[in-house]
Parts: C-alpha cells; structure tokens; sequence
C-alpha cells in the first residue's frame, strides 16, 4: 500500500492550493509530483534555490512564492533524508553540496576539472560506505567530513595558462598541487575516521551480541537441566552436562571481553549489523557446544591424558574444563587431536583459521 501525502500550505491545504483556490506555493507540476509523492530530490532544491536568486537580483514581483517554494521542497526532502547540517552552492549556482544527518552526501556539478571529479567520485564511495555502517554521531560527524572536502573541490577552480609567464605557471601549479593536496588529507582523516568508527561500532554490536547469547545459554542450560532430571535418562549424569555448557559459554564470553580488552579481536565491520549481532549470540553457544565434547571425549575415555586429581570435588573438574573448551579453540583442538584419528602424541593441531567462515579471528 502507497501513502501518498503532500506538505500542507500556509493554509493547512494538501493539494497544492491555496483557500482562495489560487496556485499554492509550487506551481512546478514536477516539484508538486515530487511533494506529493515524498520524493523530493536535491536537483530540484537545487534548481528552486536558483530560481529565487534570480528572481531577487531581477526584483521580480513573484519572489515570495519562489521562495516559499524553495522552502516547501527543502522541508519536504529534510522529512525522507534527513535535516540538513551543511550545503554549499558556487556563486553561478552551477555546483553544489548539501550532507545530512542521515549521512546522505549530495554534490551537483558539471564540467568538472578531472582531477576535482576523481577526488569527488572517492567522496561520494566513501561517504556511501559510512552511511551504510554507521549510526548516530559517527554518522553524522563522517558526513561533515565528506561535505567539508567536497566543498573545498567545488570551490576549487584551475587555473589558466594564457597570457601568463612561465614563472606565473609554475607558481599556479605548485598551488593546484597544494590545494589537491589539502582535500586529500581532508578525505585520508575522513577515511581514517570511518574505519575506526566502524570497526568499533562492529565490537560493540559484536558484544552486545555475546552478552545475549550467554543469557541464552543460561536459559537454555536451565531448561536442558530440567528436562534431562526430568526424563531420568539411565546412566546420564545430569550435573557434568549442565556444568561443561555453561562453564563453556562463559569461558567464550570471557574469551570474547580479553581480547577486546586487548585489542587482539578483529572483525569484518562490512558483514553488516544483524550478522555480527548474530555471530555474537552464538559465540557463547558455540563455546559451550565445545565444552560437551569435551566431556564425551574424556567420559567415553578417548582422551585418557587429562584426569581429575584425587580427593578434589569433580565438580571443579569439570567447570575448569568446560571455561577452558569455551575460552581456547587450540584447547579443543589439542583435545581432538589427541582422539581417535589424531595427533598420537597429543600434539596441537596448527591450522590456519578459514577466512571465509568466521567474522571473529581469534
């Protein structure tokens, strides 16, 4: 279903007219398709702010309605992409910028300088990726970043060698390069910025994703511990198989925090929100996965190097081994290895991780 609505006029009135029944305050049937339809784009407020700086200059009787125009179509595309932080228009009206606070970076221009519109084509990628990956201030505060280069690149215009000595073209050079300069350390802080905005925004989708996923693992280490007393399975002792899984989530959860802490976590910020959320649900469940064959390897006596010590509850036993399953991938390796099909000495498998599969690189 389409909602289709326009902005109302100085008199309450959706159709684009006035009470009077006159013309409302756009009579541009393409400005008044895009009011209508919510899809006010930045050409058009770009085209209405031209079109109000040259009926002022002219001193045309109809500027007020432009004006209101102008700024019924700036409300307008404020509403779907956000409220306008910063624009900047040349003084022909023939370039423009405008950022938001929904990230969106709009730059209009024709007959660029190639290297202004290669460095403008990097602005806009750049501005794209932290738009998509970011939220809130980050976003916000990138978006400012982007728009203060791509003003500086708009405002920028090469200079001529006519009619000048070859000393004037040199010093005009050396100042173009300057000036490059300058914009690509704009966008190189801009990048800089980005990346690690992301990259913590990730660590901290990624944790917020752990700690759900150990109060999953308790809710379900519950409710596994219920049914198993209550099914009375012969020769299953309940009380190992609660302990390794929830010793093994919380060695994951604690895996997950050191490193963090560390600076040693690395994630893949590009796989997008809900994955890393989704991944750090799962990190605990899967450390605790790990801590139950553990117990089945060293309860079916496959592994036969590792053995409580006497006269110490088993119990403790048991929660050290499954907090170690959860918190070290190389100790279930090293555990598996030492299986059937392993290592006979016991060694630890050194395989490199598969770079394809995990988010988090432990």
């Amino acid at each position: 279903m389409t909602h289709v609505s326009t902005p109302p006029d100085a008199d309450g009135h959706q159709d684009g007219t006035s009470a009077a029944g006159g013309p409302g305050r756009c009579d541009n049937p393409e400005h008044l398709s895009a009011l209508r339809r919510d899809a006010v784009t930045f050409s058009q407020i770009f085209g209405a702010k031209r079109i109000v700086i040259q009926h002022e200059r002219d001193n045309a009787s109809d500027v007020g309605l432009r004006r209101r125009c102008y700024l019924e179509l700036r409300e307008s595309y404020q509403k779907r992409a956000g409220r306008i932080l910063a624009e900047y228009y040349s003084d022909d009206y023939s370039k423009g910028v405008l950022a938001t606070d929904l990230g969106e970076l709009e730059i209009m221009g024709s007959g660029l300088h190639h290297e202004v519109s290669t460095r403008l084509a990097r602005c806009e990628k750049l501005a794209g990726e932290a738009t998509r990956l970011l939220r809130g201030d980050d976003r916000r505060v990138c978006a400012l970043k982007f728009y203060s280069a791509a003003a500086h690149l708009l405002a920028y215009d090469a200079p001529t060698e006519e009619g000048k000595t070859p000393d004037e073209i040199i010093a005009d050079r050396d100042r173009v390069k300057q000036d490059l300069a300058y914009v690509d350390e704009l966008l190189d802080q801009a990048q800089l910025y980005y990346l690690r905005a992301a990259r913590l925004s990730a660590e901290l989708d990624y944790t917020r994703g752990v700690l759900v996923g150990t109060v999953l693992m308790w809710g379900i280490g519950w409710i596994g511990n219920w049914m198993l007393n209550t099914w009375r399975i012969d020769s299953l002792d309940v009380m190992p198989i609660t302990t390794l899984f929830v010793t093994g989530g919380i060695g994951a959860m604690v895996s997950v925090m050191s490193r963090l802490h560390n600076g040693n976590l690395t994630l893949n910020y590009e796989a997008g929100r809900r994955h890393i959320i989704a991944l750090g649900v799962i990190r605990p469940l899967i450390g605790g996965l790990f801590a139950l064959v553990i117990l089945f390897l060293l309860t079916s006596q496959m592994v036969t190097t590792i053995k409580p010590v006497d006269n110490i509850p088993i119990i403790y036993f048991n929660a050290v081994i499954g907090f170690f399953a959860g918190f070290s991938e190389r100790f279930v390796q090293d555990m598996l290895s030492r299986g059937p099909g392993g290592d006979q000495y016991g060694g630890t498998a050194r395989t490199t991780p598969d770079r394809d599969t995990p988010v988090e690189r432990t």
